[in-house]
């Protein structure tokens, strides 16, 4: 039903995903105190077949659960399943919460997974949109693989640099930020629709702006306090617009 994460690597439990990775990690031990928590503790991530860190799909009750799309900072990128703010969000409400972030990803992909839900008849208790940061460009070749790509590809290596450098400048990618928030916001008129973002661009368009207060383990991914301050937020929107078990 929904697009590839485009990461063969993200099936499983493992302990490292993308920036989280065992070389950032041993680096980060050199860089950190001995008190830091991440000599000892392990970070696990769960992903299910398709590579996103929820359950199987047919294994969702769609409906009633609450689906949530975004980046890696949606997904949980750095800190361990315990401690994404989807867990915590799910043990505060009592509702199923479905993590469908994805590294990497662009609002385009976020959005056209929505259409995907919507399409198959689905209306969720909740969506949340953790939109993510405008100049992140979708590649789709072939069988629909997914190329990711965003400012830190050293020279754009996957992409004609014309291409990206045309989709990613700023007036060009804000209209499209803009537009695609529009449609998002069309699609689930009718359900209980929360919009967040980490990106100061996006929320120049009157979305709320979450700011980090630690990070995770790779040192650049929201931390633990971080999740558990933007859960409780989040929680408090969605039983304000009146979200039911």
């Amino acid at each position: 039903m929904f697009l590839s994460t485009g990461d063969p690597t993200a099936r499983g439990t493992v302990q490292f995903h993308s920036m989280d990775n065992s070389t950032k990690l041993e680096e980060n031990k050199l860089q950190q105190p001995d008190s830091w928590r991440y000599h000892t503790d392990v970070v696990a991530y769960d992903f299910n077949s398709q590579g996103y860190r929820c359950p199987e799909f047919d294994e969702v009750d769609w409906n009633n659960s609450v689906v949530l799309f975004g980046c890696s900072m949606a997904l949980g990128t750095a800190v361990d399943q315990t401690e994404i703010f989807s867990t915590l969000l799910q043990d505060i409400i009592g509702v199923p919460v479905i993590n469908l972030g994805c590294s990497a990803s662009s609002i385009l992909f976020s959005l056209i997974n929505q259409t995907r839900l919507a399409e198959n008849k689905y209306t969720p208790k909740a969506v949340i949109n953790i939109w993510t940061y405008p100049n992140r460009v979708t590649q789709v070749i072939a069988n629909e693989e997914i190329k990711h790509h965003g400012p830190w590809i050293p020279n754009y290596e996957f992409l004609d640099q014309d291409f990206y450098r045309v989709n990613s400048e700023d007036d060009h990618s804000m209209f499209m930020a803009r537009e695609y928030i529009r449609m998002a916001n069309v699609l689930w008129d009718d359900n209980i629709h929360i919009q967040c973002t980490y990106s100061e661009k996006i929320s120049e368009l009157g979305v709320h702006l979450y700011k980090l207060i630690d990070h995770g383990r790779d040192l650049t991914h929201p931390g633990q306090h971080t999740h558990k301050a933007v859960a409780e937020h989040l929680a408090s929107l969605l039983q304000a617009q009146g979200l039911q078990k």
